[in-house]
């Protein structure tokens, strides 16, 4: 991971749990049409995204969706994709009624006595993250995966609750510019992954972002 703030924890993301990790439902094609919400690999970017809705109804029973239902603040990650894709993240958001999630992902949700959920989310769809990830994927012919064990063993830097906070706005505040600036998204996109890499890594604090965002404007 390199070298981060003596302050700070370096932790496995297992010691971070609230919700162990738990792997989706699979149903067949027929199901699929209406019913309850599900949310799918296409339902989110690469880039990671906070999820309110999904793009698919799937028939389901009581308890099946008592068994995979998403609440907000879980956190979501793809764990059978090509490469590329592979550990791509979801936060969890407002969702208006049932929610499940498909066997190609896995869930899970933080303690929030030790993290944010959301600088946990914004970790796990940060370079440093894919770097592990890529490091321990099984890889086939067509797709690559991970399981929960790959997942509880990512490495995570873990600052205070005040700095995770901190970190986190920076990076909203960052975010939103590049959202107002679409002739330039591409550009703002690599300048936000490197914000996100340092930020993360220390390397820039938060009051050293304010010249970085200047070239946003």
């Amino acid at each position: 991971m390199g070298p981060v703030p003596e302050s700070w924890e370096v932790v496995e993301l297992e010691t971070l749990f609230e919700k162990q990790p738990q792997n989706g439902i699979y149903k067949h094609k027929r199901d699929y049409g209406s019913g309850t919400q599900i949310l799918r690999i296409d339902d989110f970017s690469n880039d990671g995204d906070v999820v309110n809705r999904a793009g698919n109804l799937v028939a389901l029973a009581r308890d099946e969706i008592e068994t995979y239902g998403l609440e907000p603040g879980d956190i979501v990650i793809n764990r059978v994709n090509s490469l590329s894709h592979l550990g791509k993240t979801a936060l969890i958001g407002a969702i208006s009624g049932d929610m499940v999630f498909e066997s190609n992902m896995m869930r899970f949700s933080v303690d929030e006595s030790q993290v944010l959920k959301e600088y946990v989310f914004k970790f796990l769809s940060s370079p440093l993250t894919k770097k592990q990830i890529i490091g321990t994927a099984k890889r086939a012919v067509a797709q690559s995966s991970i399981n929960q064990g790959d997942v509880k063993a990512i490495i995570v830097p873990k600052p205070t609750l005040e700095e995770q906070g901190e970190i986190v706005a920076a990076l909203d505040a960052t975010e939103a510019k590049i959202s107002h600036s679409t002739d330039k998204a591409a550009v703002l996109q690599d300048l936000f992954r490197t914000l996100l890499h340092e930020l993360m890594t220390a390397k820039i604090r938060v009051h050293e972002l304010e010249f970085e965002m200047m070239n946003l404007e």
